[in-house]
């Protein structure tokens, strides 16, 4: 446990915040308190003497681990690893405890859980591709029962977001193997049951990372120039290309992470 005072200066907060990226990518915590909001009042008020407490809980299992999302009912999703092994999706028991349930037995990465439970992410194995990772819908209960969400035509892809309702969004390899921003939807195949099928966003390199409850989605379109340059983009649900790019600060480039259900990017 320990406080934090919000009379910090711009240097203390980047230090701060990068130190607090650095060490969650090698052993991922959790703050019981929210990070943005403490931020937020902190910078609103920089002589407020208000001291925020908190706790830092070890999620541990293995040496690396990172967790990606965490739903109202605290269940983490993320991946866990060793440097000499590949990382594997995993649903950490956010208590600390240790019951750490394995989503996947190949390289795999779960990126989101929504309030139902539903986990995506991306997973090796599908199909007996051992080394290519596809977007995937993950078993919460551990058994390997994994579904994978569909591609445009290539090998690989990823789901990033996950809203209430399932709707599913993240990227996918097209026939050229170029990553496309798409949306997953559950389809009823004859015979066969409910399969899951990728429908593009863009029509150049691109990445969905975010959709709200509200079904708007946002990401980035990606051009290879000199530089990977990137441009923040709320995309056409429909795919008929209708996209909004939501501008910079006058760079070459941004991005867009994600929207909640008050349209905030």
């Amino acid at each position: 446990e320990g406080t934090f005072n919000f009379g910090f200066t711009w240097k203390d907060f980047l230090v701060f915040y990068f130190g607090y990226v650095e060490v969650t990518e090698m052993k991922k915590t959790i703050f019981r308190f929210l990070l943005l909001g403490a931020v937020w009042f902190g910078l609103g008020s920089s002589n407020s003497s208000a001291t925020v407490c908190y706790d830092l809980i070890d999620l541990g299992h293995n040496q690396v681990s990172c967790a990606w999302s965490v739903n109202n009912e605290g269940l983490v999703a993320g991946n866990t690893g060793s440097p000499l092994s590949n990382s594997r999706a995993v649903l950490f028991d956010s208590p600390g405890g240790g019951n750490t349930i394995l989503l996947s037995n190949y390289t795999s990465c779960a990126y989101a859980i929504n309030n139902q439970g539903v986990i995506v992410g991306t997973s090796a194995g599908f199909g007996g591709l051992t080394q290519v990772k596809a977007a995937a819908l993950f078993d919460h209960t551990g058994n390997k029962n994994n579904t994978p969400l569909g591609n445009l035509g290539g090998n690989s892809g990823m789901a990033r977001s996950v809203n209430e309702d399932g709707l599913i969004a993240g990227q996918a390899a097209d026939t050229a193997n170029k990553s496309r921003a798409v949306w997953f939807e559950e389809t009823q195949i004859p015979f066969f049951g409910i399969a899951y099928k990728a429908f593009s966003l863009a029509s150049q390199d691109s990445c969905a990372w975010s959709v709200n409850n509200s079904g708007k989605i946002v990401g980035e379109l990606i051009s290879e120039q000199m530089f990977i340059q990137t441009q923040a983009m709320l995309f056409d649900p429909s795919g008929n290309g209708a996209n909004v790019s939501l501008g910079s600060l006058g760079g070459s480039s941004s991005s867009a992470y994600c929207i909640n259900d008050s349209d905030q990017i």
